[in-house]
């Protein structure tokens, strides 16, 4: 993930379904890129709010996210995998 967002890639939708694990090489993967955007490039409409909401950072379920005062970073969807570990 931190690769990811040093390239410019955000995934924008950490959740439990996304991630998978393979024992034999102790790794896991992030997957599902279908909303993911590449920073520098405007959203497409609709996707600028997009997330799984139990594991979505609190700063991104408050109004000020919603009226476009906070933007989202790469502390948000850490947070995202914080509340994966919390749920698992």
């Amino acid at each position: 993930h931190a690769f990811l967002w040093k390239h410019h890639v955000e995934h924008g939708d950490p959740s439990l379904s996304n991630l998978m694990y393979d024992p034999d090489t102790q790794c896991g993967v992030l997957s599902d890129f279908d909303l993911s955007v590449l920073q520098w490039e405007p959203r497409v409409t609709g996707t600028e709010k997009m997330g799984s909401v139990p594991f979505m950072a609190l700063e991104i379920l408050t109004e000020d996210y919603w009226e476009g005062k906070v933007q989202r970073c790469y502390h948000h969807e850490l947070e995202s995998f914080i509340w994966i570990l919390v749920y698992v």
